[in-house]
């Protein structure tokens, strides 16, 4: 075949199929194993160093693009981005080169997880801890990022990988820097003015107008993200990019519980959820280091320090206060005074006090938190009895304990002790944790009860009332009572000597007629079999180990009792007597699942009535929580 003319138009280059790497060693360093990802401009393979013997995960630049300039710099300017934030929750960059025949490659720590999408794919929405959680992890590695010029651009669920790491399932590594803008006087100019770069559902106003970007935009996007995790919809979903971006640049977002009713936000969370999505930067937080104080502070938590600020093990050591110590530790139960002496050893004298890590195979730390920065007459004793409490009853629910509920004993803990920080806190519930699976599965019960009766003969009257809530908070966190759970809680009331309230069957038929009144049904006598089934399913979760016959029996009760009341009238009093009752015997979040309870029962038919929104705010002003 003869040639074309050289005056034709030029021929369109051959399309490469992208080389096999698999087997190759790169840099004679890294073994290319597997392809464990690809996207738009590169592949990720599973990789190990041959020397070092350690797993990788390394990203090539795909072969078509490697002969423009331009699409290399951008590929290693990812690479350096990372390199250069040097923060945890930051994947680790750790080397970079040319594969044979002209593109390039970088190396990275490999992960083994999920990411954040998944996640929200499998569960949709997520409770506020756990949200928190992870949005503070992200913030904290953006902060990090913007402090050394490099904004992500590209903040998205995809770009959120959740890893297990120091008892965390849910440990954060911020991925994907690029498309980051950095700020590099002596690299070329790579984004042009009124370029777009990123993903529609999560850009800032001013980024989908093709303007400058800072590190509000990230706020913008993270909130974005923050908005999906607890509503488990995005503030503008949709296919039709241009659509999205314009409504970006000029709707205002809807609120999260006008999206999702039932979502876990609180009015301080939506808030500061609304400030981040402002359509001017100027509007939202000022820097990322803003966002995430909001976010650690939002529903009265302490922040914690950030990482790089964090106190080492060694610089935690404060010994007990100095009084008569070895009568006051005589007065403990043998097995908290042998938890502190694992935990608060003899210290040496100041001068000699040896500076050093705690060993690698346990952990030694109780946080050490002194009693005078604790609440008034709470001390290092009294929390280590509440944690193995509190511990053994978690984990006796149900066989396990998870990073959530450790948050959440943490959460407990902070409220005895609100000037310890949470990494103190967490390393006094690990260290329980350990030491609660030391003994026979058989004696754990026996531990705890044996510290409920020390609290009980040195706790002040609000203190153990205190320990009461916290055990009826914490078993109704997933939204049902047990009756191991109830059996427990009545054992530990009778130790501390607090009347329980009412029986399991009691609260039941309190719930009942409180959600059967307002159920739609209070200028009638009738009560149909669709309100039964209501009823029933709303009573359920509050005691799923009753027998369907059991709880056919308080139903049947109720509706008895329900329809012997003259009028309206009659049977709304009823109803407010024993809302009345549920708030002496219940804890604040018992007492809130019972408001959402009533939102589901208003919200069921599409439309909230006047009538069922004055009920509720009568129900939570008697519950304190209006």
């Amino acid at each position: 075949m003869a040639p074309p003319p050289s005056d034709g138009p030029p021929l369109l280059p051959q399309l490469q199929r992208e080389p096999d790497l698999i087997g190759s060693v790169l840099a004679d360093r890294y073994r290319v194993d597997e392809v464990i990802g690809d996207g738009g401009m590169g592949r990720v393979y599973g990789g190990t160093h041959v020397t070092l013997r350690k797993p990788v995960a390394i990203k090539v630049l795909k072969h078509e693009l490697s002969s423009d300039p331009t699409l290399v710099e951008r590929f290693l300017r990812e690479a350096r981005a990372a390199s250069m934030i040097g923060h945890e929750n930051v994947v680790d960059i750790v080397d970079f080169g040319q594969v044979p025949g002209g593109s390039v490659f970088f190396v990275m720590e490999k992960l083994v997880g999920y990411d954040l999408g998944e996640l929200l794919d499998a569960q949709g929405r997520l409770v506020w801890i756990r949200t928190r959680n992870i949005a503070l992890q992200v913030a904290r590695a953006l902060h990090a990022a913007h402090a050394v010029g490099v904004i992500h651009r590209d903040m998205k669920p995809g770009n959120v990988f959740l890893i297990q790491r120091r008892g965390d399932d849910e440990y954060v590594k911020v991925l994907d820097f690029g498309i980051a803008k950095v700020d590099d006087p002596d690299s070329n100019v790579l984004t042009r003015a009124g370029s777009v770069f990123g993903t529609a559902a999560y850009m800032a106003p001013e980024q989908a107008a093709g303007s400058s970007v800072d590190g509000r935009t990230d706020i913008y996007a993270l909130a974005c993200v923050m908005f999906e995790m607890l509503t488990g919809r995005l503030p503008f979903p949709g296919t039709n990019f241009v659509k999205i971006l314009s409504q970006h640049i000029k709707e205002a977002p809807p609120r999260p519980r006008e999206v999702e009713p039932n979502a876990d936000v609180s009015d301080e969370v939506e808030a500061l959820l609304m400030r981040a999505l402002a359509k001017r930067p100027e509007d939202r937080f000022p820097d990322m280091g803003a966002f995430a104080r909001a976010i650690a502070s939002a529903n009265g938590e302490t922040p914690t320090l950030p990482p790089r600020e964090r106190p080492q093990p060694a610089d935690l050591y404060i010994p007990l206060p100095s009084m008569d110590q070895h009568a006051a530790e005589a007065a403990l139960p043998p097995d908290i005074r042998t938890l502190q002496h694992e935990i608060n050893p003899e210290p040496a004298p100041a001068e000699q006090r040896p500076v050093t890590m705690p060993s690698a195979d346990r952990t030694v730390m109780l946080a050490n938190i002194d009693v005078s920065s604790l609440a008034a007459g709470v001390d290092d004793h009294l929390i280590a009895a509440l944690a193995f409490l509190y511990v053994t009853f978690a984990h006796s629910t149900d066989g396990q304990l998870t990073s959530d509920e450790m948050r959440a004993l943490a959460d407990r803990l902070h409220h005895w002790a609100p000037h310890a920080t949470y990494e103190q806190l967490g390393e006094m519930l690990r260290y329980t944790v350990g030491n609660y699976g030391q003994f026979p599965p058989a004696d754990r019960l026996a531990h705890a009860q044996h510290y409920a009766d020390w609290i009980a003969g040195r706790g002040t009257p609000a203190q153990r009332q205190q320990v009461l809530a916290d055990l009826q908070a914490i078993a109704i966190a997933d939204g049902q009572v047990s009756a191991h759970e109830e059996s427990f809680i009545a054992d530990i009331a009778a130790r501390l000597g607090i009347p329980i309230g009412p029986s399991a069957d009691e609260r039941l038929y309190a719930l009942g007629f409180l959600y059967l009144t307002f159920g739609g049904t209070t200028s009638t006598s009738t009560v149909g079999p669709e309100e039964l089934r209501t009823l029933g399913n709303n009573l359920r979760k509050w005691a799923p180990s009753h027998t369907p016959e059991r709880l056919a029996e308080v139903l049947k009760r109720v509706v008895s009792d329900y329809r012997k009341l003259p009028g309206a009238g009659a049977k709304l009093a009823h109803a407010r007597a024993w809302a009345d009752s549920l708030k002496q015997h219940s804890g604040p979040e018992q007492l809130r699942q019972i408001l959402a309870d009533l939102w589901a029962i208003a919200g069921a038919d599409g439309y909230v009535s006047d009538d069922e929104q004055r009920f509720i705010m009568d129900t939570a002003q008697r519950f304190g929580l209006a």
